[in-house]
């Protein structure tokens, strides 16, 4: 069963971030039992080869890819699509116009705008190229990151939106758009993210969240909320909770022998 069809199913999905483009690190995720590795080319430094390295590996151990792409820079999702990805992911979507852009890029004339030159994604020609066309709609997993009031605002009609399979919250960024960066907890930030799942409950649309946070208690509360997506944690988050933690230990043991 592919990504899609089971986020259309509405199954729960757990998994994790890739941001530093290590393929090692991939390598190790795609071990690790989640339902998808999420790869970030919004805030990181990594190039193509090196975003290239991390899906190929991924899909090599048979564990579902998505990449989060540039909002608008429609050149880097083609190469991305090229890839061979299981889902995309686009950020800051505050309008249906967004939305539609966005879903058309992903998919061929006359359902969208996307150019034809299919690499990976039809594994380099030993897959019929008519065959990918005709199937990849669905196949790829859309999803829209709901970052904003705006967005919540807009929800509705951009629900309407063929394609757009699932709606992720970024809760930084929306307590940013509500005047309390970082308070993804306040009474302001839930009352909004209530309203965002109620429009998705009555739309049939999937929801997803993303975020740092490797805490049980907080990993939960999300997930009681009504979330149904969850990526959770970064490579950088257990690298330096680990380090901190191992530093500490060494420390405390070196600590008062002279």
């Amino acid at each position: 069963m592919t990504l899609r069809e089971r986020i259309l199913r509405g199954d729960y999905l757990i998994g994790t971030h890739i941001t530093t483009g290590d393929f090692i690190t991939a390598d190790i995720f795609a071990r690790c039992g989640f339902d998808f590795i999420w790869i970030d080319t919004e805030h990181s430094c990594m190039d193509y080869r090196t975003l290239l390295s991390c899906v190929s590996v991924i899909r090599a151990r048979g564990v579902p890819v998505i990449v989060r792409v540039q909002n608008d820079t429609f050149s880097h999702t083609k190469r991305v699509l090229e890839m061979g990805v299981d889902g995309i992911v686009f950020p800051n979507v505050d309008t249906e116009e967004q939305a539609r852009r966005a879903v058309a890029s992903c998919l061929y004339p006359p359902t969208g705008i996307r150019g034809f030159g299919p690499l990976g994604s039809s594994d380099y020609g030993l897959r019929d190229s008519g065959e990918y066309i005709r199937n990849c709609g669905n196949e790829l997993a859309i999803l829209l990151q709901v970052e904003s009031a705006a967005a919540v605002d807009n929800l509705e009609k951009i629900c309407q939106v063929e394609h757009a399979d699932g709606f992720v919250l970024g809760p930084c960024d929306l307590s940013g758009s509500l005047g309390c960066l970082g308070d993804i907890y306040s009474e302001k930030e839930l009352a909004t993210v209530r309203r965002m799942l109620a429009v998705l409950k009555k739309y049939g649309k999937y929801p997803g969240i993303s975020f740092g946070m490797t805490k049980e208690d907080e990993q939960r509360f999300w997930i009681d909320l009504g979330f149904r997506f969850v990526s959770s944690g970064a490579d950088y988050d257990y690298l330096r909770e680990s380090a901190l933690r191992n530093a500490g230990q060494l420390r405390s043991i070196v600590a008062g022998r002279g």
